[in-house]
């Protein structure tokens, strides 16, 4: 299960986590605890650490990422930006200029932009975003620009 773009599912996350945290009982093998849980071996224990380290992965790559799929509109506009469940993007500004391509979600709230442009190199932008009720705001780190989005009532089927 991949997490990219779209939300886990918190309660799966937490039940893996629970996982997790008794298949640690391995390391508590020797105490009366740890034989009520699990009845190891020595040819388990690498095992049981593996497993223990991939669930802790997993869950750390299940953390809750906010979901901004979808289209968001700018109040008092016509600009507009789409987000499809699928990773890709298109945005019209005011003037009706669209721009499409890849976005990735990225650690610390932070959204990558890949612009697809006809007949030249694609354009990469880097910004951090958040996600409040049905609002939007995007930070571009090149220049700083803050844009501001509300949710609109379509959604995206992508």
């Amino acid at each position: 299960m991949s997490c990219r773009n779209v939300d886990c599912k918190e309660d799966y996350c937490q039940a893996i986590f629970l996982l997790a945290i008794l298949t640690h009982f391995d390391s508590l093998k020797n105490q009366d605890i740890g034989k009520r849980f699990c009845n190891c071996t020595n040819n388990s224990e690498a095992h049981m650490t593996k497993l223990t380290l991939l669930m802790m992965f997993f869950l750390v790559s299940c953390s809750h990422t906010p979901n901004i799929a979808g289209k968001w509109q700018e109040p008092g506009t016509t600009s507009s930006i789409e987000f499809g469940r699928n990773g890709t993007f298109t945005a019209i500004d005011e003037m009706g200029m669209t721009v499409s391509g890849n976005y990735t979600i990225l650690a610390n709230e932070k959204i990558r932009f890949e612009i697809k442009h006809p007949n030249s190199s694609d354009e990469v932008i880097i910004g951090s975003f958040a996600v409040l009720d049905d609002g939007l705001i995007l930070t571009l780190d090149d220049d700083k620009e803050v844009l501001t989005y509300k949710k609109m009532n379509t959604t995206t089927t992508k």
